[in-house]
């Protein structure tokens, strides 16, 4: 899956992704996924194997997960979006993930359930699009989270 990735990236500045008013080039997002790629595996330890889940709605942040995940070979799980929270534990619990990359919505479902959760292992969790509310403040995350933008930087992807 990596090599398909680095064969993708080759397309410059075409357009790979739009969402809403956003848009995305191949280059900006071979970018991101390589610094998101560094942070799973220099901050988080995530390697060959590893787990990694992602739950939100079809963001970019997606896209950018999975292929920054299946570079490392380790493994994606991919979360239903529409699971309430005690669905989202059991699917934390019987996957195992090191990582959660989720967005604020399914930050919220899960945070009930983070306790038990934690208790049988370490569950990081990385907040897409959820840095600010809607009077422009930060929204608080649980122990543990950070926010997308303040971990992944693309000008410094390895």
């Amino acid at each position: 899956m990596r090599s398909i990735w680095e064969l993708a990236a080759f397309h410059g500045d075409k357009p790979y992704l739009v969402f809403e008013d956003e848009s995305l080039t191949y280059a900006e997002v071979d970018a991101r996924v390589k610094a998101l790629a560094g942070v799973l595996h220099e901050t988080y330890g995530v390697g060959h194997g590893d787990r990694v889940a992602i739950a939100m709605r079809n963001y970019p942040e997606w896209v950018i997960s999975y292929w920054a995940i299946a570079a490392l070979g380790a493994a994606a799980v991919g979360m239903n979006a529409w699971w309430t929270g005690p669905e989202m534990e059991y699917g934390l619990s019987d996957s195992a993930p090191k990582v959660l990359i989720a967005d604020r919505e399914r930050i919220e479902r899960v945070v009930p359930h983070l306790e038990t959760l934690r208790a049988e292992r370490s569950l990081e969790i990385i907040a897409v699009r959820s840095d600010a509310d809607s009077a422009g403040g930060e929204i608080e995350l649980p122990e543990g989270a950070v926010h997308w933008n303040q971990v992944i930087d693309p000008s410094a992807a390895p």
